[in-house]
């Protein structure tokens, strides 16, 4: 039980880094020229990145796969395994 809400906590969008993966992605994958056109549209627009990954980012992600598959080897809180951690 413990680690589905564990895993629920760490699935919330303010601690995956989907969204600053997908901007490293774009940026790395872009037409410089894009951001000369678009100069302001970088700042909010999802196919726009005016930036790469930052390092501590880039760890950020580590850690994060790393916990995630971490938690993969815990076993699972069933019925009866359950009732006998709580007693």
């Amino acid at each position: 039980m413990f680690a589905m809400s564990l895993i629920a906590m760490l699935s919330t969008e303010a601690v995956t880094p989907t969204d600053g993966l997908w901007r490293g992605a774009m940026h790395a994958i872009q037409d410089p020229g894009l951001l000369s056109l678009f100069p302001q549209a970088a700042h909010g627009f999802p196919f726009l990145a005016a930036t790469a990954s930052s390092v501590a980012f880039l760890g950020w992600v580590a850690a994060w796969v790393l916990a995630l598959g971490g938690l993969t080897v815990l076993p699972p809180a069933t019925g009866d395994a359950a009732a006998a951690r709580a007693a």
